[in-house]
């Protein structure tokens, strides 16, 4: 997300962002967004990750749903991009009131090597 982006320049400013960046793309973005993120990462010289749903479908590693949506498609390149890069950690920016699940998280919610997350297992 953009406000985590932001976050990660004023903490570690005047130093460069010291992780590479990581942007599931569902292709659904307005070309606005895209410039921005691009002239951003050029600006501050950030290392930056594209992992795209539509190279995942277009491989037949996904299939398109019939309501359109993709963001229920983000889960395999994501996943699949911590592994690759081999992220220890990763930052997200998705807000409570987008997924009813996301209401049950604290700060930082626990995955297990296969990316799922216990809300039983969660601190209080």
């Amino acid at each position: 997300s953009i406000v985590m982006l932001h976050l990660a320049l004023k903490a570690f400013a005047p130093a460069p962002v010291p992780f590479t960046l990581l942007h599931v793309d569902t292709g659904h973005n307005f070309p606005e967004v895209l410039e921005y993120r691009d002239r951003t990462v050029k600006k501050h010289g950030l290392r930056l990750h594209v992992a795209s749903v539509q190279e995942y479908i277009d491989a037949g590693k996904l299939r398109e749903r019939p309501d359109g949506t993709r963001n229920p498609l983000q889960t395999v390149p994501l996943t699949e991009a911590i592994q690759q890069h081999r992220f220890d950690a990763v930052f997200g920016g998705g807000r409570r009131d987008e997924e009813k699940a996301r209401a049950k998280e604290r700060v930082f919610s626990l995955r297990d090597e296969f990316s799922q997350w216990d809300p039983r297992r969660q601190r209080p």
